[in-house]
């Protein structure tokens, strides 16, 4: 493009854009095409395609010429007379993304004519490195640069040099006798570099399989460059040195605008599912290809049964991996001996060329979970049961990906071939056992690692489901109770609780086995919001303790049923199993139950009103785990300190704690604690109403939803949308506020938790005030009167709710008894309210 055109087409794109009032996104979906691609348009850093100037055109009601994208400056495939466009070059593909690595390598090559210049592409099979080189030679600006022409030579790993030398000899001009006097390829070289002299080509050696391969067709001359294309990576880094770009799978954006061109209904639909198999492919590029073109043709119709059954057939690995497509005879992959192809094609054609050593390791390691996940050098050895020469020769083939240190990953399109490959095997049962055995031996026992936990947190999961399944009952007893601390303290609750149901099955015969299981089992239901079951279980789980006189599970027990009491409201209760708890703590010396005791009995204070005292036992507790160096028990005291601040109005030292407490959660990756530290903050910011205290409130909330989400802690949700809604009501924005506060009603009542349903309804009366609605007001502050049951805090907001609802309905009497009531409780607690009643009575007066 001109130096002259470049800034009026950008002028043209960006105004015709704007007067349809459409954001770059738009533009973006509506095309099938990235953010990022319509941004370079409008930058005058590219020119949009062929295939999709006429979709631009028509969005926008113009013509090309309109919009200056019309071809008048450099023909696509003709500079001048003579140059030379390979016709075995594929014709333009619809190219998505890849707008980084394009315009990266169209640098690299167009930067100056040097022999020693070469840009080399490596990657996975089907990751598009073809499909890139094809663009690039398509491309008008790189056909500027070498004007005398372009050159393709297709390899894969049966290379016909010989043939591809006298292909590309036949087009620069050599008549059959000349090239037949050339008796060998030597010869044959010295006269095609000589025919080539001082001509600006571009030579494109694509899918180079061997260095010798590669470097037979390195033959140009001083203005020539390279573009190579490789599965690998010492193919590449041979070759190119720093021009050497590893080509990634898509990201999920550029995967949707890829899939919402060549199936636009399937998209706009389906999106939800359609994000799912892109996750399940892996991003990858010709995987992706396939499924759309499929998906296509399936939707022609638009018939919901038929979108459906095709979602769900692709739902299934087997038929994604033979999932196969026709390609006319330019189009055909140089690795294929036939005219279509499939995933399992272009993979099987790198693993026919492994030994069979190396075949076998490729098959084990599918055990081990796809990337994103890693798993070590030393695991993969261990599974495969393979020497490290038979890993390297997957690293070399690109089939395992080198990540940092040892670690190793697989694609998720691969660790689909390579299993499915597996699972035809006459003994598949082995490596598993040998992954089983590792992960006791080298993860696990004798005590686990925290640190090793995270690193090989799914190694872990794919343990305990291969154990399940090959029956191997002690090592699954024995990662299962080895590993749960970690899994609990990251919020894996459902997880575990699928585990715990299963070891109980077993019947363990040994007490204090069947004592931790259902103690266990408690744990991860209690924050799912399961009182009911989870109560169930920790009493089993003491009932057992009592029999054996094991005084430190029964402390613990009662400790974790103290809690539970106090979710359901039953104070009294709770002081009772708590003290209990706390002798018998202190009798056998668990110093660590200790504090988690005294921090449930800071919350039965904090909830009865007794300020005063649940600081204090707050402040031993927090004294005790400092010198425990106890992090978990720590974060999870400044959730609690936090909120007696609040209560008794001292919002900036609240605010200081729940933060001291957040940054010590995530340097532990605690993310229940993180989720309740992130609902504090948030309701301390909603109170402050300002606008940019309610922004950061929501930001708070928000991260906090997206984490109770992720790891099923349903109360938590409940209390986050609840203060959600709150923001969104002081905000006047009440058609999303009640949105959430009835989703928050919904789960309240789902979990049992009256605070949550007391709270909702007050803040969904408080939305009926504002709108004049004060019967509904009434009724809903009446309700929430009838749930706040003992809890002292909760009847003083209803009766201050009930009170404005009075006098809103010309009841002042009613509205000065029930504000008097409010002012009662808030003045015995100590409560930060206290002064807000006191002043709503005195403008009542």
């Amino acid at each position: 493009m001109s130096a002259e055109k470049a800034p009026r087409q950008r002028r043209k794109l960006t105004l015709a854009r704007e007067e349809q009032h459409l954001t770059q996104q738009q533009v973006a979906d509506q095309l099938g095409v990235t953010k990022l691609t319509v941004g370079r348009w409008e930058r005058g850093e590219a020119t949009p395609h062929p295939y999709v100037r006429r979709k631009l055109c028509a969005l926008f009601s113009l013509s090309e010429h309109d919009l200056l994208l019309a071809e008048d400056e450099v023909p696509a495939t003709n500079t001048h007379a003579a140059f030379l466009f390979d016709p075995t070059i594929p014709s333009l593909p619809h190219f998505i993304g890849r707008e980084e690595a394009f315009l990266h390598i169209k640098r690299c090559l167009c930067r100056g004519k040097n022999v020693a210049l070469t840009a080399a592409l490596n990657g996975i099979p089907g990751v598009g490195k073809t499909a890139l080189s094809v663009a690039l030679a398509h491309d008008r600006e790189v056909q500027a640069s070498f004007r005398d022409g372009i050159l393709w030579a297709g390899l894969g790993p049966h290379a016909n040099i010989p043939a591809l030398l006298y292909h590309w000899g036949t087009l620069l001009g050599l008549s059959p006798s000349e090239m037949d006097a050339a008796n060998e390829q030597g010869a044959w070289v010295r006269t095609i570099r000589n025919a080539i002299g001082l001509r600006s080509l571009l030579l494109v050696i694509d899918d180079a399989w061997s260095l010798a391969d590669a470097t037979a067709l390195k033959i140009g001359g001083p203005n020539c460059a390279y573009l190579l294309t490789t599965r690998f990576p010492e193919v590449a880094n041979f070759l190119a040195f720093e021009n050497a770009i590893t080509l990634e799978e898509f990201s999920e954006e550029e995967s949707l605008a890829l899939l919402r061109f060549l199936a636009p209904v399937m998209v706009e639909q389906e999106k939800q599912r359609i994000q799912q198999l892109i996750r399940a492919v892996g991003g990858l590029p010709l995987a992706l290809t396939l499924i759309g073109n499929y998906l296509r043709h399936r939707s022609s119709g638009r018939q919901l049964r038929r979108i459906s059954s095709a979602l769900e057939q692709l739902e299934n690995v087997e038929t994604r991996l033979h999932l196969s497509e026709l390609r006319g005879p330019v189009e055909v992959h140089t690795s294929l001996s036939s005219n279509t192809v499939s995933l399992s094609q272009i993979i099987a054609v790198s693993d026919q060329q492994l030994s069979e050593a190396s075949r076998g390791a490729l098959y084990a390691l599918s055990l081990f979970p796809a990337k994103p996940n890693s798993f070590s050098e030393e695991a993969a050895l261990a599974v495969a049961g393979c020497d490290v020469e038979h890993i390297d020769a997957l690293i070399d083939a690109g089939l395992l990906t080198p990540v940092f240190g040892d670690r190793l990953q697989m694609h998720q399109t691969i660790h689909d071939y390579a299993s499915y490959q597996r699972e035809k095997r006459p003994d598949t049962a082995a490596p598993a056992r040998r992954l089983v055995a590792y992960v006791v031996k080298k993860v696990v026992l004798p005590h686990p690692d925290q640190s090793k936990c995270q690193q090989e947190q799914a190694l872990i999961g794919v343990a305990l489901d291969l154990a399940m399944t090959l029956l191997l009952h002690t090592e699954f007893l024995q990662i299962l109770l080895a590993s749960f601390t970690y899994f609990f303290t990251i919020g894996a609750y459902r997880a575990m609780e699928r585990y715990l149901h299963h070891a109980l099955q077993l019947l363990p015969q040994d007490q204090e086995t069947l004592i931790t299981l259902f103690f266990d089992l408690g744990c991860v239901l209690r924050p799912q919001g399961r009182y009911d079951e989870a109560q169930t279980a920790f009493v089993q789980a003491l009932a057992l303790a009592r029999q054996e006189e094991d005084k430190r599970s029964m402390s613990q027990c009662l400790s974790e049923l103290g809690w539970i009491y106090v979710k359901m409201g039953q104070y009294q209760q709770a002081e009772e199993a708590l003290d209990e708890a706390l002798t018998l703590a202190r009798q056998c010396g668990d110093p660590h139950t200790v504090g988690r005791i005294l921090k449930t009995l800071g919350a039965v204070a904090d909830y009865e009103g007794r300020y005063e005292q649940a600081a204090q036992y707050l402040e031993d507790a927090l004294q005790l785990a400092r010198e425990l160096g106890d992090q978990h028990l720590a974060s999870s005291l400044y959730i609690n300190i936090g909120v007696n601040l609040g209560s008794i109005g001292e919002g900036e030292k609240a605010e200081k704690a729940l933060m001291e407490g957040l940054l010590l959660a995530r340097k532990t990756n605690a993310r229940e604690t993180q989720c309740v530290l992130l609902v504090n903050l948030g309701e301390l910011y909603c109170q402050r109403e300002t606008p940019q205290a309610l922004q950061l409130a929501e930001a708070y909330l928000q991260e906090g939803l997206t984490i109770a989400t992720d790891i099923g802690v349903r109360e938590w949700q409940g209390v986050l949308l609840l203060t959600l809604g709150s923001v969104r009501r002081k905000q006047g924005i009440y058609v999303q506020a009640d949105e959430w506060l009835q989703q928050s009603l919904s789960l309240g009542k789902e979990v049992k938790s009256y605070r949550i349903v007391c709270n909702a309804l007050c803040e969904l009366g408080d939305i009926a005030l504002a709108q004049g609605r004060v019967h509904d007001a009434s009724a809903l502050f009446q309700n929430a009167l009838d749930e706040s049951r003992t809890d002292q805090e909760m009847m003083a907001l209803t009766h201050f709710g009930y009170a404005r609802s009075c006098r809103a309905l010309g009841d002042l009497e009613s509205a000065r008894q029930h504000a008097e009531q409010s002012l009662r409780l808030f003045a015995h607690m100590g409560h930060g309210w206290t002064g807000k009643v006191q002043q709503w009575l005195a403008q009542l007066a």
